[in-house]
């Protein structure tokens, strides 16, 4: 015999659990099924079909969950128990840690797998991020740096034109000369030297410059001032240099007895020391005298056209006429082609040292680093490949250990866990394992294979908290990528078991089915490629 109070109760029991409903949501809508089971009735319909055709035009939990879902928080506002609902959200979460973290300790042996095979990945994945910000931000850091120019110009040697960055030593000067556009122009040579000190000879690479030099480029002085180049007799160290030579002792008054060549010797007295240079440059120097000093070093003309000097550096007061000057750069051709028959350059041209132009990583004897693109897809796709086997391999072994948690998966429905709820729960398992993962990549990123980079590099890298704050945005960014890519379809696949099927021993687990098979296919072709690639 059909009773209606019961169906109704059964009916509203399915609701019961779900927060999206207050009561009195489930008192308006079990009015509204009263009213259209009594119409029904009205009409002649028995009164078990007129609650079944009640409730399917109603619709099920899953279709009002979702109407109920879009207004829960207006009818939270409108009741004032805003603060109450979050506290209670915010306990479900604390609980959902506590589990997750029982979980990872239960399962030992893959979460370790895991956590080292992410930690891995996650420290390749910080170090090529480091190394592609700083090849895309060379030298950024000079505020001038957007009106500055390198001066190149073009030759034809057997058949093919190269671009180069040396130029004859008097373009500098003319161009400050001829064009009142031009503010500065700064010449750089470079030559070995050989320094004796505390009864060891050490081979270093003496930096030459117009004193200009710390005008047009911004590096900050630790001890002394800039104006110490214009004296042909100081020299300014770099602050590895300064610990190199003189450890915590004041470097400031020291002589440097330095022979260029094994001909000509020189005593310097140290006058300055410049800060330590940020990681994103590619314009540095370890020792650095000014320009005119080469006279008395056999570089008897420091204004010929017929010998080239290592870089001339345009700085303009407005970037916009740098079309101007290079339209007007062709004057120079005669001169320097008249001085110097063995070397023809067909053109010179300015180069923005913050926009260089295409192809200027091919410049060649170029005085500063252009990245290359090959190098910066490398580092990318390094990244992006530990990262795609790391997330492979997690979802293999979570597919995998899933036939341990079958009955755990059916209880929990039972008792009235929906699909969402576990899916949570699984997310952040996996977002606490993610978590523990970074910190670790972190610290291995830090403490191995940064300084295994800054040996091998002359561009230095380091994880400067306090001023890269794209490092902490890449950091969540990475947590978050990584969380989804290895834990959405583990979390979903196993959400989706059903109690019935579990406890028929019915499941049909994932390492049976296509798509892991192609999970690890992908994860072997990944490991050998990774391999191959870092090789």
């Amino acid at each position: 015999m059909f009773d209606l109070e019961k169906a109704l109760a059964l009916w509203r029991c399915q609701f019961a659990n779900d927060r999206h409903f207050l009561a009195q949501d489930l008192d308006e809508m079990e009015r509204h099924l009263r009213d259209q089971v009594q119409f029904l009735t009205d009409t002649g319909t028995p009164e078990a079909d007129a609650f079944r055709l009640a409730v399917d035009e109603m619709g099920g939990l899953a279709e009002a969950d979702d109407e109920y879902d879009k207004v829960y928080w207006g009818k939270l506002k409108q009741h004032q128990i805003i603060a109450h609902e979050l506290a209670i959200r915010f306990g479900m979460l604390k609980n959902y840690a506590k589990l997750a973290y029982r979980t990872l300790l239960k399962n030992r042996t893959s979460s370790v797998i895991n956590i080292a095979g992410l930690s891995i990945a996650v420290a390749c994945s910080i170090v090529a991020f480091l190394s592609v910000q700083n090849l895309l931000t060379l030298d950024h850091h000079h505020p001038n740096i957007d009106r500055t120019f390198l001066v190149e110009h073009t030759v034809e040697r057997d058949g093919w034109e190269q671009r180069w960055g040396r130029t004859p030593m008097a373009i500098g000067p003319a161009l400050e000369a001829d064009f009142p556009q031009v503010e500065r122009a700064v010449r750089i040579a470079w030559d070995g030297g050989s320094i004796p000190f505390d009864g060891e000879m050490f081979e270093e690479l003496i930096t030459f410059a117009d004193v200009g030099y710390f005008d047009m480029f911004t590096f900050p002085m630790q001890r002394g001032t800039a104006d110490a180049l214009a004296d042909p007799n100081a020299i300014i160290l770099s602050d590895a240099m300064a610990t190199k030579y003189f450890g915590d002792e004041d470097p400031m008054g020291q002589q440097l007895r330095i022979s260029f060549r094994n001909v000509y010797t020189e005593t310097f007295t140290v006058q300055g020391v410049a800060a330590p240079f940020p990681n994103n440059t590619s314009i540095r120097f370890g020792f650095l005298i000014n320009y005119d000093k080469q006279q008395t070093l056999g570089t008897t003309d420091l204004e010929s056209w017929a010998a080239l000097t290592a870089g001339t550096f345009v700085q303009l007061h407005d970037p916009a006429d740098a079309a101007f000057i290079n339209s007007q750069l062709d004057r120079y051709l005669p001169l320097q082609n008249a001085a110097n028959e063995d070397w023809q350059i067909l053109s010179f041209h300015l180069d923005n040292l913050r926009h260089p132009s295409e192809g200027a990583y091919m410049v060649q004897r170029r005085p500063n680093e252009v990245a290359h693109p090959v190098l910066v897809l490398g580092f990318v796709g390094m990244a992006l490949f530990m990262l795609a086997l790391s997330c492979f391999n997690y979802i293999n072994i979570s597919l995998g250990s899933a036939a341990r948690r079958l009955k755990e998966i059916g209880l929990r429905k039972v008792m009235g866990s929906n699909r969402n709820q576990l899916i949570i729960q699984f997310m952040a398992e996996n977002l606490l394992l993610c978590l523990l993962a970074l910190v670790l990549g972190i610290l291995l990123a830090w403490a191995v294979l940064i300084p295994m980079f800054n040996a091998r590099f002359v561009i230095q890298s380091g994880m400067a908290w306090g001023e890269n704050a794209l490092l902490w945005v890449f950091l969540i960014g990475l947590l978050a990528f990584v969380g989804v890519a290895s834990g959405a379809y583990p979390a979903f696949y196993i959400a989706s078991f059903q109690p019935v099927t579990i406890f028929r021993g019915r499941q049909r687990l994932a390492d049976k089915t296509w798509f892991t098979r192609v999970f690890l296919t992908f994860q072997f072709i990944l490991a050998f490629l990774t391999v191959i690639g870092g090789a």
